[in-house]
């Protein structure tokens, strides 16, 4: 999990050096926001696929906490 979560962070860290200083998606990446809220704001300035691969990785996680 801890591995998941490590990329990740990566992925929206690399996605975040491609959006300008203004862009929704980037201000909240630099608030530190949750995974879905900056799907959310993805979603809205048309960034389909991190805003998928957010909501995914968050809902493997959270079915895999709710196995346990």
């Amino acid at each position: 999990m801890q591995s998941l979560f490590m990329k990740t962070e990566l992925t929206i860290h690399k996605f975040r050096q491609q959006l300008e200083p203004k862009s929704l998606t980037a201000q909240s990446i630099d608030r530190n926001d949750s995974w879905e809220k900056i799907a959310e704001f993805a979603r809205e300035e048309h960034h389909e696929s991190i805003a998928c691969f957010l909501e995914n990785i968050t809902n493997q996680i959270t079915h895999s906490s709710m196995e346990q």
